[in-house]
């Protein structure tokens, strides 16, 4: 028997929804995303926003990259593959940097999608609901609007089932920010695991985030706008010394021929390539502004 009252619409939708959620873990209903897969958490169900890891078919696609890469390079710089093999250490810096990318992108969009979450967490609140109940109806209204496979709304639907076993909200939410490593989502749970433990305004805490995530997300498109033509710009001059040198060897055959077959040559070449990795990496920090 569920008790009546508030605890009993807390309650009923937790335990109704444990069976979705676990299939959905499991992979009984063939829909899991690769990204809830990527990385799991000490208990095995919910996932660590802060370490990306590549599943088996996108680490080959990723090392596959690299190596084309490293082959063209070893091809214009040396004109030899076996400067390809001398530099293959390389790939552990490449597969590296891909990771980060990836992962900052992973936590670009769980800030997203929380500030919906948080919206409609607010709206709730708003209407009179528990913060309880507001989690149930957030988790029904981001299955609408984001779908099922996405971060935000498998996030909510182990919230609502560890609801139906009595778990405090703001050890969810705690949780859910440590592992998510996203600053904005950091600062709201440590916020409103005050307020609930000593009886703040949930509603102004829950609008005041919302309205700071958006302020922070207005702030970095209007970046982005002003930057775009810059990152264009930094794209193509990076593949410029690559482009003159496949030009010079085309058009002018043996013209480089000084510069291969010879230790002089290879030194040369290697401080080329050392510059221009070192100018890319600059360029790429440069139009990088973080908010």
């Amino acid at each position: 028997m569920y008790k009546t009252g508030q605890n009993a619409e807390s309650v009923r939708p937790g335990k109704r929804k444990i069976g979705r959620a676990d299939r959905r873990r499991t992979g009984r209903t063939g829909r899991e995303s690769a990204a809830w897969t990527e990385t799991r958490h000490e208990d095995g169900a919910l996932p660590d926003y802060r370490v990306y890891r590549f599943g088996t078919g996108e680490a080959f696609l990723v090392l596959l990259e690299g190596a084309a890469a490293l082959l063209a390079i070893s091809w214009l710089f040396y004109d030899t593959w076996i400067a390809a093999a001398v530099l293959s250490p390389l790939l552990i810096f490449w597969m590296k940097q891909v990771r980060m990318y990836r992962c900052a992108k992973r936590k670009e969009k769980l800030n997203l999608e929380f500030r919906e979450a948080l919206n409609s967490l607010s709206v709730s609140v708003r209407a009179g609901m528990s913060v309880e109940n507001a989690v149930v109806e957030t988790e029904k209204s981001l299955r609408l609007v984001l779908g099922d496979n996405s971060c935000m709304d498998r996030e909510f639907s182990c919230m609502v089932s560890q609801i139906g076993l009595r778990v405090p909200v703001e050890k969810l939410f705690l949780d859910f920010g440590r592992r998510s490593g996203v600053e904005d989502i950091e600062n709201f749970a440590a916020v409103f695991a005050t307020a609930k433990r000593f009886g703040g305004s949930m509603t102004r805490v829950i609008v005041s985030t919302a309205e700071s995530i958006e302020e922070r997300i207005e702030v970095r498109r209007e970046i982005d706008t002003v930057l775009a033509s810059k990152k264009m710009e930094q794209r193509i001059m990076a593949l410029m010394p690559c482009g003159i040198i496949l030009y010079m060897r085309v058009a002018s055959d043996g013209f480089l021929d000084p510069l291969y077959g010879s230790a002089f040559g290879a030194i040369v070449m290697s401080a080329c390539l050392a510059m221009y990795a070192a100018a890319v990496v600059w360029g790429m920090k440069i139009v990088d502004i973080s908010v």
